[in-house]
């Protein structure tokens, strides 16, 4: 490494680290268990389920979506050439951390007019994509960009700060949120690890 180069220090992997791991516990901890069993019951009763959200949001639907298949459950992504019509037996999940997001409100709105069940994910109740929803749960993320001396605080709160930048918290709040949805779904369908392999894909 030439002298002119920026040291390399390894204290700010591990300062990110306590923030987002704190603020998973703090965000999912803080979410009414009524919620939770209110978005797994639209789930359960769910004939067709959509999923739509973009940017890293997306992959976290993405994800979710990989994991209800695996349980046997008929699932599209907005947006895929394959994706089939909605239906009024249909739901639709939408996630936006900001509940802002342009395209998500389009196809939040849109569903709604089809008839479909909607339910989303959001920091925001008061956003467009939650009042457009049939049920919406709020997961904490972040505010607007707020300079602060104490960025650690900032963090917990779910304020901008560099270490955990964007909708870091959030994103990866949903993430762990929607892992529990899955572990509790499979519980009570009394689907094991083994029978979600047995749908997993296999043409890797």
């Amino acid at each position: 490494m030439e002298n002119s180069e920026k040291e390399f220090k390894i204290n700010a992997f591990f300062e990110a680290f306590q923030i987002i791991n704190s603020a998973i516990q703090k965000n999912i901890s803080s979410i009414n268990g009524e919620d939770i069993k209110k978005f797994i019951s639209y789930i359960l009763k769910a004939k067709h389920i959509f999923v739509v959200a973009v940017g890293r949001s997306g992959l976290v639907s993405k994800a979710f979506a990989m994991r209800l298949i695996h349980l046997g459950k008929q699932v599209s992504i907005v947006g895929d050439i394959t994706t089939p019509a909605i239906t009024k037996e249909n739901l639709l999940i939408a996630i936006s951390g900001s509940g802002q997001t342009e395209y998500v409100t389009m196809v939040v709105k849109k569903a709604k007019s089809l008839g479909a069940t909607v339910i989303s994910i959001t920091s925001f109740l008061d956003s467009p994509v939650a009042k457009n929803s049939d049920f919406a749960l709020k997961i904490e993320g972040k505010e607007k960009r707020e300079d602060r001396v104490d960025y650690f605080a900032g963090q917990l709160e779910g304020k901008y700060e560099s270490l955990a930048p964007m909708g870091t918290l959030f994103e990866i709040s949903t993430l762990v949120f929607l892992d529990c949805v899955i572990a509790q779904l499979a519980s009570y369908l009394g689907k094991s690890e083994k029978d979600m392999k047995n749908i997993h894909s296999n043409l890797e």
